[in-house]
């Protein structure tokens, strides 16, 4: 039989996906949602679900006394804009509901407890390029201090209590956020792309049959390869590539001068990442032609709809936001 799983602040937008796929693996009478009050979203209606106050210490004790899981998920959390204005409310829910989950994992022996930390925990000193893993961390937020402090108090309970708390960030650099400073401003600009990462992998022809190879970074979070960047480099610096075997699909180990490089993509029109991936354009790759197909779909269904709307035929009018809807949701 499948051990027991709880997830705490299961209804926000990472709890709803991780409940669904957890239920996925381990069977829907396995997962435990649990959260302050319960959504709508089908999910929720699959398996069992228990309301949970995070700061309600005998409530938690009677869920896990009830289900016994063998592992935790703690995602109940206030977020950065609510912390903001209600800072010791924040500090209180980031952080006694933490010190609460730990004291009971210690009480009920639970092997493993998943609690995310954030972005949130650097700040102005952090260095912004090539961010390492462990580096200058100065939040400047209730919720990135928290986060932070979180890290070190459940790296404490590892050390004393043997609790294994799964809390490390990821060691691929992501976007580099910057909280916003309340107040009034003008002349705001806000910038939206257009199926961002469906995008991305159109304009860089991303496939597994289109790749050609790639730079090996020193650290593996480093993500700072552009063309451009590369040409601000000197040329006569030898690199490590590996080179992609079309017949095996395994990648061989070459060392090439930066320039060499450089001629090769442009000379081939390849595409490279900000990863240092580089792939073939002369054909498009699959995810590409797929991609573009289901961009062209929403595109048209989005045009039926908007004459339905002018026409108000309401009835189409949803019936192709639906069709629209799906296409953007398979893009993603």
């Amino acid at each position: 039989m499948s051990e027991n799983i709880l997830v705490i602040g299961a209804c926000g937008q990472l709890g709803t996906e991780l409940v669904e796929s957890l239920r996925t693996i381990y069977g829907d009478s396995n997962v435990v949602a649990s959260d302050i009050r319960q959504s709508e979203h089908a999910v929720f209606k699959q398996g069992p679900f228990e309301n949970l106050d995070i700061l309600d210490k005998n409530r938690l004790s009677e869920i896990l006394t009830k289900y016994q899981p063998k592992q935790v998920y703690h995602l109940a959390a206030l977020l950065s804009a609510t912390a903001e204005a209600k800072p010791k409310l924040g500090w209180t829910l980031n952080m006694d509901g933490l010190f609460n989950v730990l004291d009971a994992a210690v009480d009920f022996k639970i092997g493993k407890v998943y609690w995310p930390s954030s972005i949130a925990v650097f700040g102005p000193g952090t260095p912004v390029n090539h961010t390492p893993q462990n580096c200058v961390m100065d939040p400047n937020t209730i919720y990135g201090i928290s986060k932070l402090a979180g890290e070190r108090y459940c790296e404490y309970y590892f050390q004393k209590r043997n609790i294994k708390s799964i809390r490390k960030k990821e060691s691929y650099a992501g976007g580099y956020l910057l909280d916003p400073k309340p107040g009034l401003y003008s002349d705001v600009s806000d910038l939206d792309f257009t199926s961002l990462y469906p995008s991305i992998i159109k304009s860089l022809n991303l496939g597994i049959e289109t790749l050609m190879g790639r730079i090996v970074t020193k650290d593996n979070y480093e993500q700072y390869n552009s063309l451009e960047q590369l040409k601000k480099r000197n040329p006569e610096e030898i690199i490590h590539i590996q080179k992609l075997n079309r017949k095996t699909y395994v990648l061989k180990d070459a060392n090439i001068s930066l320039g060499n490089l450089i001629d090769l993509i442009e000379t081939n029109k390849w595409t490279i990442s900000a990863s240092g991936a580089f792939y073939r354009t002369d054909v498009k790759s699959i995810a590409c032609e797929v991609l573009q197909d289901w961009f062209d779909q929403r595109n048209h269904y989005r045009g039926l709809k908007s004459k339905a709307g002018k026409a108000e035929d309401w009835a189409n009018y949803k019936l192709y936001d639906l069709y629209q809807m799906a296409f953007k949701i398979l893009q993603k």
